[in-house]
């Protein structure tokens, strides 16, 4: 669970903890090698679950897995282990960063096509992505570093200078058809 949710440093010093208590506890270089081994399977299960659908991070665990094996002391193996651990951690980072951006690009295509809807808001966009608004809400800022209601209103009145110079609607017509409610 600290792999998914902490910092690097973090994931860092629990790697030297588990260090430190398997050179305390085995003697042999073998037993310290499958605990290793046991720890990288239970590594790859929890990361796998969150990159499953990504296959070229799934294929790169596996081409650097075997590298475990041909070490010939504690030492190396765990080496191996912790850069295996560190690079699943970075990469882990990069797939929900690139879901994240997934998600907000979506919301984003949506607010575009649906601007002119009077009831175009945080809940109705966090249903549509199946997220929770809160959490959509704090994605988004962070994101695009603006909230989701400044992003909406932006683009209704980037919508509504366009049509006043292009158009001879009232402006009361032009409010209502980007999404505006004229009272």
């Amino acid at each position: 669970e600290t792999i998914k949710y902490c910092s690097e440093d973090e994931v860092s010093l629990m790697l030297d903890r588990i260090e430190i208590e398997l050179k305390r506890r085995e003697s042999t270089y073998q037993s310290s090698v499958f605990w290793v081994s046991y720890l990288n399977s239970y590594l790859f299960n929890l990361w796998y679950d969150l990159v499953k659908d990504e296959k070229a991070a799934v294929n790169k665990y596996y081409q650097n897995v075997y590298a475990l094996y041909d070490q010939k002391t504690f030492k190396d193996t765990f080496e191996v282990f912790r850069n295996q651990v560190l690079r699943l951690f970075e990469e882990q980072h990069k797939i929900r960063k690139k879901r994240q951006n997934r998600i907000i690009n979506q919301v984003i295509e949506y607010i575009e096509l649906h601007y002119q809807d009077m009831d175009l808001n945080l809940n109705r966009l966090a249903e549509e992505v199946f997220l929770s608004s809160s959490y959509l809400s704090a994605l988004f800022k962070k994101g695009t570093g603006q909230t989701i209601s400044d992003y909406i209103s932006n683009i209704r009145i980037s919508h509504a200078k366009e049509m006043l110079i292009k158009t001879d609607y009232k402006i009361s017509e032009i409010s209502e058809y980007v999404g505006y409610i004229n009272q």
